[in-house]
Order: C-alpha cells, then sequence, then structure tokens
C-alpha cells in the first residue's frame, strides 16, 4: 500500500457527508498517484483516495 501525506493545512468541519473529505487542486494533487487521471477530463482521479486527517505534533 503505498501512503502519501501532506502537511501544513488546516482541517475545518463542514457539513458533507461522514466518511467523506473534501480539498482543493492542485494542492491536493500530491495525494494521487501520478498514473491516476482520467483520460477524459486529464484531471487526477480523486474520488476513491483514503485520507486520514491527524492533529500536528
Amino acid at each position: 500500500m503505498r501512503r502519501n501525506s501532506l502537511d501544513g493545512f488546516l482541517a475545518i468541519p463542514y457539513d458533507i457527508p461522514r466518511g467523506c473529505a473534501a480539498g482543493y487542486m492542485p494542492e491536493m494533487n500530491v495525494l494521487c498517484a501520478i498514473g491516476d487521471y482520467s483520460v477524459q477530463s486529464d484531471q487526477p482521479l480523486m474520488k476513491h483516495v483514503k485520507v486520514t486527517i491527524t492533529c500536528a505534533a
């Protein structure tokens, strides 16, 4: 299993379904493998990325 990380951002709660997360591109692109993109839109596939949000030390 490949693991990527992203630091330096603030997690803010929003009224979205439990188990979902949202973020902006291109900042979140690091969470998606470079080869995982849509051939139709040439955009990264982000809908099935599992994320874990933890507190900074």
